[in-house]
């Protein structure tokens, strides 16, 4: 099956059921942004990963022989097309993989304009770098301890594009990097343009996202003057050089090592920090405005991963507001996510639903709508439980009618059908109850 369709300028998600080909059109987006990245820094290229690659259990040609079967690698090949545009240069470009090699079509050599900008760094100018990242599963961001003196050393704007394609946001890069910045600013009394950057990205990324209380990580469980869990927010962001730790502060105060937030606070700072940090890598003419002002593409897969309903419906134009250059391209199975986009900034890989519903504006809907005419599950407002409980009930009745007309033998089989619907309803005493009387009624009663 082959499908077309454009991404939105600015937020693109990609939506359906498991096996319709999200991650997979991500994947492909990353293979064609490696043309481009890969000619900065090798770490970038992207050839098929070996978890990958499908094998096959193949037995020896000759039926004498003694070898055992194999499980060999099956490569597939597979192309990529896409249009590119630098400048003032477009170009339709397209690259073929087999295995562990590819190679580009010659109508768009995206890597021979690639190595030419790669030269102008080289010698000293500073071009405009497109920020390109690829944010896969797993995207659990593990804290990370610097040893004694672990420092950034000197670097080249290219190095924004290392490990650019590599599934997790690099927290040892972010903390070397701050680390760093916190001595140099120690000796200048100036705060450095770079992290300024990526503290002014996570404290607008978050600006409307509220946290529990860190004061409630202080007591014990058993504590009575324990106070009830308050929201704060977010106020700084960046290296303590007294406790050698990056450190998120609250607008009360207290303040939190980074390690110590949740998963979903500490992966969701992580990629936004993890952008900033390579806009300010990339182009370091633009100083502080370095996440509003550098143009680029991210890829992230289940954006909604480890977060909270309420930071679902808010996190998308989160990253609009943060970095409104950047074209977005996620994926996602949350009606919360879904709710918070337009609908022409949806691609839904499933077939196309069966009605008018579903092309409503997505933003005038309600979860329970997008559950249902969107992503095709029926009876979303019901939990699976009420589901079969009603099924069983329907049953029930269905059951009661026949009792006029069965015999003998088949009401004591109608009775054990009849305790065996009940089931789903004996910790609802009232309705489980009314039943009883509804058998005893119908001459169907049975045992107490």
């Amino acid at each position: 099956m082959q499908r077309e369709f454009e991404f939105a300028h600015e937020v693109t998600v990609l939506i359906g059921n498991n096996g319709t080909g999200k991650s997979s059109t991500l994947e492909a987006l990353a293979a064609g942004l490696a043309t481009w990245a890969g000619a900065f820094h090798e770490s970038a290229e992207r050839l098929q990963a070996d978890a990958d690659v499908h094998r096959k259990l193949v037995r020896p040609r000759d039926s004498e022989s003694d070898q055992p079967p194999q499980m060999e690698p099956q490569y597939d090949r597979f192309f990529v097309e896409w249009d590119a545009t630098f400048g003032t240069e477009s170009w339709h470009c397209k690259r073929a993989w087999t295995g562990a090699t590819s190679e580009a079509s010659p109508v768009g050599n995206v890597w021979g304009l690639a190595r030419k900008v790669v030269k102008q760094v080289q010698d000293g100018n500073q071009p405009l770098l497109p920020l390109m990242a690829y944010y896969c599963l797993p995207r659990r961001s593990v804290d990370v301890q610097l040893a004694p003196g672990d420092l950034q050393p000197p670097f080249s704007s290219r190095d924004g594009y290392q490990n650019c394609l590599a599934p997790l946001a690099d927290v040892k890069e972010l903390k070397r990097l701050l680390r760093t910045r916190a001595i140099r600013e120690r000796e200048t009394q100036e705060k450095s343009p770079d992290a300024l950057a990526i503290e002014q990205a996570v404290l607008t990324c978050l600006a409307e996202t509220k946290f529990p209380d860190p004061s409630l990580l202080e007591k014990d469980a058993g504590e009575e003057d324990q106070p009830q869990a308050s929201d704060t927010s977010i106020c700084s962001f960046g290296w303590d050089s007294q406790r050698d730790e990056l450190m998120i502060g609250f607008e009360d105060g207290r303040r939190l090592e980074f390690g110590l937030l949740s998963d979903g606070q500490r992966t969701t700072i992580a990629l936004v920090a993890d952008i900033a940090r390579r806009a300010a890598t990339l182009n370091p003419q633009l100083g502080a405005e370095a996440a509003k002002e550098c143009p680029g593409i991210v890829l992230v897969d289940e954006i909604e991963l480890h977060l909270h309903p309420r930071w679902q419906r808010t996190i998308v134009n989160d990253f609009r507001r943060t970095f409104p250059l950047l074209q977005f391209v996620l994926t996602t199975h949350s009606a919360l996510i879904i709710q918070s986009c337009r609908t022409e900034e949806v691609i839904n890989l499933d077939p196309e639903p069966d009605n008018p519903q579903s092309h409503r504006d997505y933003t005038e809907m309600s979860p329970e709508d997008i559950l249902e005419y969107v992503q095709g599950l029926d009876d979303s407002p019901r939990s699976q439980r009420m589901l079969a409980m009603r099924e069983a009930a329907e049953k029930y009745y269905a059951a009661l009618r026949e009792a006029d007309s069965v015999s003998d033998e088949e009401r004591e089989k109608l009775k054990a059908r009849l305790e065996e619907l009940e089931e789903p309803f004996t910790d609802d005493p009232g309705f489980y109850a009314f039943l009883r009387l509804e058998r005893a009624a119908a001459g169907l009663k049975g045992d107490q």
